[in-house]
């Protein structure tokens, strides 16, 4: 194996644990809030995960374009990228300071206008809001140094940093649940450990870097030099942030906090699939980077099948259970009737994912290769017609409608930006993705599945016979999923001995 591929490995198996820790202490904590706190306040607190996605779009693009630049610099000690690095700093620390204030003084309105009257009080509401506005700007600058640590293939580093800042968030969330069971003291909490993590990445920053300067001069020049990219990242992340958080807005804005706490419920649990992904992805983007800045045609062609093969089959073992037991999955982990109220949006929504997926790789080459307008392109195409198919189905069928909604999106996004990356960059067929990845990944999903959910849903099974076939389900998709895989693949991943099992 040579060094590069010894490196995408870690960076992987790094990236997955990380999203293991952090996806089991998520799955411990929501009963607990959504018991304690009740469903509608557990709407606010996924609120707080919209809203910091949405006020990312202040990111202008500085940390897809920090993890490109410092993957590609090849200079002694990255001594290129160091001037950026300070500028790109300033900007981003001014940016947290504004976002607080702007949330803390206008926190009133905001709770009274955007929110619809239910158990929740106003003066919660505003109070919520108020906190709310101060976590995300102490969590901004956190995709700074993520960014920072990522071009460096830091991987292992930023997997230590990211379990660790979570199990001081989950597990000291959960005391406080426990002890006080109060949302407004919760929410004080959840402002803590921003403070905590900003701490934590900065730290890390610094220990991966020790010639590093933060925050120590701004540059004009530096902003010249990668300000095309960045740009074209910008008006990229601010089209795909309000494309990909409008369902949630709407349902915040033309439902009850009620529904909303279903859909964040059902939204958080397929999350885990979405880790799984860019665990994957954001392993792959520095690795297809170098393959495009040496120009090597095949090498990337190669990078790209097998990246893309393993997103596919990875993401497809969570979410072929999502997708076949919703209702089993879900009833295990909440009481019986959240998990029915949710069960349906939360089927649709990893099936959504599932499809998001087949783009994670096309996002990647269009970002290696310096070309984001195609994505940019994809998603002016997109936004209105998705916006007033989204509108319709949120007013009409609610959580269901929006989880509908995320389908269709994906399905716009494999129509148009495999065409437009496969083409104008790969240089290859459309055909081939479909071929070569798509088909493959389809067919372990449905041969290790489908004839085990139409046996168990034709005989009725109790819970615990059921839950039995879908392990089964499981490990036929593991055992076909494998012999799939290219060979080379196999070696990369898991070396000769498993391979010589099979």
């Amino acid at each position: 194996m040579t060094i590069k591929g010894s490196l995408i490995k870690r960076n992987i198996a790094a990236n997955l644990i990380g999203t293991g820790v952090v996806t089991l202490l998520t799955l411990v904590i929501t009963p607990l809030q959504i018991k304690i706190l009740g469903i509608e306040a557990y709407g606010i607190v996924g609120f707080i995960a919209t809203l910091q996605v949405i006020f990312a779009v202040f990111d202008l693009g500085l940390s897809s374009t920090l993890t490109r630049e410092l993957a590609i610099d090849s200079s002694p000690n990255k001594v290129t990228c160091r001037s950026l690095i300070s500028t790109v700093s300033g900007v981003y620390w001014l940016a947290a300071v504004l976002i607080s204030i702007l949330i803390i003084v206008f926190a009133e309105p905001i709770s009274q206008w955007w929110f619809l009257p239910g158990e929740v009080s106003q003066d919660t509401l505003t109070f919520s809001v108020r906190v709310i506005g101060l976590y995300l700007g102490l969590r901004w600058p956190v995709a700074m140094y993520v960014g920072i640590l990522s071009g460096l293939q830091r991987m292992q580093v930023l997997n230590i940093v990211k379990v660790g800042v979570t199990i001081f968030r989950l597990g000291g969330g959960i005391g406080v649940l426990l002890i006080w069971r109060n949302l407004d003291i919760f929410l004080i909490w959840v402002a803590i450990s921003g403070l905590f993590e900003l701490g934590c990445y900065w730290f890390a920053c610094r220990r991966a870097f020790p010639d590093l300067s933060l925050f120590k001069h701004f540059s004009i020049d530096e902003i010249k030099r990668v300000w095309r990219f960045s740009f074209g990242m910008n008006a990229l992340s601010i089209l795909a942030i309000i494309i990909v958080q409008m369902d949630r807005l709407m349902i915040s804005k033309l439902n009850t906090l009620e529904i909303l706490g279903y859909y964040s419920l059902a939204y958080m649990a397929v999350t885990g699939l979405s880790l799984v992904l860019s665990s994957i992805s954001s392993a792959a983007l520095p690795w297809l980077a170098n393959s495009l800045q040496s120009n090597n045609k095949a090498d990337l062609m190669s990078r790209y099948e097998k990246s893309s093969l393993l997103i596919l089959l990875a993401v497809g073992f969570f979410a072929c259970a999502m997708v076949f037991y919703p209702y089993l999955l879900l009833s295990i982990w909440v009481d019986k009737n959240t998990a029915l109220n949710t069960s349906s949006i939360f089927l649709l929504l990893a099936l959504g994912t599932w499809l998001s997926a087949i783009n994670a790789n096309l996002y990647n080459v269009a970002i290696a290769s310096g070309q984001p307008y195609w994505h940019l392109r994809v998603n002016l195409i997109l936004i209105a017609p998705y916006t007033v198919t989204l509108y319709f189905l949120i007013e009409n069928f609610g959580g269901v409608g929006a989880a509908i909604g995320w389908i269709l999106l994906n399905l716009g996004y494999i129509l148009l930006l495999s065409k437009a990356v496969s083409v104008n960059i790969l240089r290859i067929k459309v055909s081939k993705l479909f071929i070569e990845i798509v088909f493959p990944a389809l067919f372990v999903a449905l041969v290790s599945y489908v004839p085990f959910k139409i046996f168990s849903t034709i005989f009725s099974f109790e819970q615990s016979a059921e839950l039995l076939i879908l392990l089964l389900s499981s490990f036929l998709y593991l055992l076909i999923g494998y012999l799939v895989l290219p060979k080379t693949l196999k070696v990369s991943l898991f070396g000769h001995s498993l391979k010589n099992i099979f």
